[in-house]
């Protein structure tokens, strides 16, 4: 099930992913809880092709407009007692195109009480001593659950948030504060997040659903990202993942264009788990987790997609008064690479390529697992270089 895909500079395997990916996005398609069944996405629909959907009985109800992402999305209710994939079948035999599922995502965290060394994460990637002018004139971008702006470590950073959720919000807010916290945080002397000084951008997608798991739709990721754009921030977190989807693909692939970095979690889908997306798609930054020890975590996705690792087993976050939770899950290691990322893209005033960026990534790796890019760790374990020291100036 590994695939070949994120790497910026190779994609002399396209035909061989769009092959996989055509196979997996059939495979999670039949999985009921990975879609929304009584509605379809249109992408770029035109006046004709609405008029098609509505004589098959669909039921346009929101057009988004998105500009920066150059495109537009339309959600359309199908006729009642029917699942939108059988829909979809009926639509594509009759040649209409740009019709699509609404897909679900999940966030890739797990919260564990267990005891861990408070300052390895920062070591580990050599990040310069976390300072609270660390990451001034950032902006930093998240699609997530909600932020609590009310805990300690965030009751005065620079947080902007805008909703694009449906759903219950407290469902998905401590995945999101905790990515927050470990971006921008800070109180005192207790802790400090990577970038404290930096403004944070969070688009809300994800909310508790009926069975109180979080989740997001497609059409919400896809309508935080343009919001994101407007936001003109250095890099985007995307601590969270799915199938393959061919409105985010769209999106996807036209902010790689742009050469904006997108960090994704790699997934928690096990080593034998299907390519998790957004992580999975080319241009895009795919992190895993590994712990203090550089082993990986267990229920980590492996697969030639997999760029780099950072910590995320047992990564120290604070929690409720004067107290850390630890926290596991490739969720928790993307957030490593994205401050990273979006300091050396300030520090050189947005003017670099993706390619040129991950070279710089890559220069300061430390190499783990067998030589070379593999599967477990990708191309090893993300660490600050000289670009770095000039953060906190």
């Amino acid at each position: 099930g590994h695939h070949d895909g994120t790497s910026c500079s190779d994609s002399s395997h396209n035909g061989f992913f769009a092959q996989v990916s055509a196979f997996f996005s059939s495979m999670f398609a039949s999985d009921a809880a990975s879609y929304d069944v009584s509605t379809l996405l249109a992408v770029n629909a035109t006046p004709a092709t609405l008029k098609a959907l509505r004589r098959q009985g669909l039921r346009k109800s929101t057009t988004y407009r998105l500009p920066r992402l150059g495109m537009t999305v339309t959600s359309l209710q199908v006729p009642a007692g029917e699942d939108s994939n059988n829909v979809l079948a009926r639509l594509h035999k009759q040649g209409l195109s740009g019709i699509m599922l609404n897909h679900y995502y999940q966030l890739d965290g797990t919260g564990v009480g267990q005891h861990a060394d408070r300052e390895y994460p920062y070591s580990m990637v050599r990040w310069p001593v976390s300072s609270p002018s660390c990451g001034r004139g950032v902006r930093i971008g998240m699609v997530d659950g909600s932020v609590d702006v009310r805990v300690p470590t965030l009751a005065h950073q620079r947080i902007r948030q805008k909703r694009f959720a449906g759903g219950k919000e407290k469902g998905a807010m401590e995945h999101g504060t905790a990515i927050a916290e470990l971006l921008v945080g800070c109180h005192g002397g207790r802790f400090c997040g990577l970038m404290p000084e930096a403004r944070l951008f969070t688009a809300v997608a994800f909310a508790g659903s009926k069975d109180d798991d979080p989740r997001a739709t497609a059409l919400a990721i896809v309508r935080s990202l343009d919001w994101l754009l407007a936001a003109r921030v250095e890099a985007i977190n995307l601590s969270f993942s799915g199938p393959d989807n061919g409105v985010l693909k769209m999106a996807i692939h036209r902010i790689v264009s742009r050469n904006i970095p997108l960090v994704a979690a790699a997934g928690n889908y096990g080593r034998r788990g299907a390519p998790a997306y957004p992580a999975a798609y080319p241009g895009v930054i795919a992190v895993t987790a590994v712990d203090r020890f550089h082993r990986p975590f267990a229920d980590a996705n492996q697969g030639d997609y997999i760029d780099f690792a950072a910590p995320g087993v047992r990564v120290p976050v604070p929690c409720g008064r004067d107290k850390m939770c630890y926290k596991s899950g490739t969720s928790f290691a993307a957030p490593y690479c994205t401050a990273l990322v979006a300091g050396i893209r300030h520090r050189w005033r947005r003017k670099a390529s993706l390619p040129r960026l991950m070279a710089v990534l890559e220069k300061n790796v430390q190499d783990l697992g067998v030589p070379g890019k593999d599967p477990v760790f990708g191309r090893g374990l993300v660490r600050c270089g000289r670009e770095c020291r000039a953060f906190g100036r």
